[in-house]
């Protein structure tokens, strides 16, 4: 199913603007005037900061766009700030040579999405058709906003199984489930975050006192959350998150250990059981002695013949 979502939205635009437009430039294009209004911060009253890794989620359809930013776009004002916006700080700084190309691409894009609604196709089509491009181009970036960008039904990674066993294949903090079964395949439910962030240019201040570990990305600064959890993390870590996760990974590293130590113990008594009952077998035959029903087998007598009793 073809589906248009702000990552794909993105890489159109890409294609057509300017120098810069490297994949930071584009996305602080698209969403920096959200980001720099006073009323979008996170849940704990904090700016919503672009970082490189946030970026790079984005176009890989890792992550959705923030709710702080989604939840600003829900109005028709945002839609003509977007076409102002678009108008001021997008069209003219086009590639004129391929931007025909980029408007006529955007457009098959539209009408081969399978979830966009008539209607809105139609709006959408006709602005493209009365060279209304910055009115499209709003339009367009608002609804992509709000749709979901991060790709559903992406199968379990294998090397993520020893950290999703760690957390019992639950997030640690809402105890939702991470894994689901469609159609008998097990699919993420979940992201893996680095404890200590990789990137903290956007929160230096916060981690300054934090020792960073040799290896961000070791098994021991991982942990497996639900996705909106790890998408809340990543986007603007705090140093209160960091020791709340912290603890939370250790507690579950030493629970995840106590039941591995438990179930090896198991597995030894149950083979010292095996190899006890095998033993106990093998010295009553050694010793000639047969069950009731069995057949002894005697020396042979003077004929050659055996001498067979039952």
């Amino acid at each position: 199913m073809t589906e248009l979502c702000f990552a794909e939205f993105a890489k159109y635009l890409q294609s057509a603007m300017q120098p810069p437009n490297d994949d930071k430039d584009v996305v602080e294009l698209l969403l920096g005037w959200i980001t720099d209004m006073p009323s979008v911060v996170d849940k704990k009253g904090n700016p919503i900061h672009l970082a490189p890794s946030l970026i790079s989620d984005l176009l890989k359809r890792k992550v959705d766009v923030p709710k702080a930013i989604k939840n600003a776009c829900t109005t028709r004002k945002m839609i003509n700030e977007a076409k102002k916006h678009c108008s001021d700080m997008v069209i003219p700084f086009l590639n004129p040579v391929v931007s025909d190309d980029m408007f006529e691409a955007m457009g098959r894009a539209v009408e081969d999405d399978e979830i966009i609604a008539a209607k809105k196709k139609k709006e959408l089509a006709i602005l493209l058709e009365n060279e209304k491009e910055a009115e499209f181009l709003g339009q367009l970036l608002i609804y992509v906003i709000n749709r979901e960008n991060r790709i559903s039904n992406t199968p379990v990674v294998s090397e993520d199984i020893p950290l999703l066993a760690e957390a019992d294949y639950e997030c640690p903090i809402c105890h939702a489930p991470l894994v689901e079964y469609v159609k008998n395949t097990p699919v993420k439910k979940y992201e893996v975050v680095n404890i200590f962030p990789s990137d903290i240019s956007g929160c230096a201040s916060e981690f300054a006192l934090i020792p960073r570990p040799k290896r961000v990305d070791a098994p021991a600064n991982r942990i497996a959350l639900c996705r909106d959890h790890a998408e809340e993390y990543e986007i603007e870590p705090t140093a209160e998150d960091y020791v709340q996760l912290r603890e939370m990974k250790d507690r579950l590293s030493a629970a995840y250990s106590l039941r591995v130590d438990i179930n090896d113990a198991a597995l030894e008594d149950e083979i010292q059981s095996v190899l006890y009952g095998l033993s106990r077998n093998n010295r009553r035959y050694e010793t000639g002695g047969a069950s009731a029903g069995c057949i002894a087998v005697r020396p042979e007598n003077s004929s050659g013949e055996p001498l067979v009793e039952e």
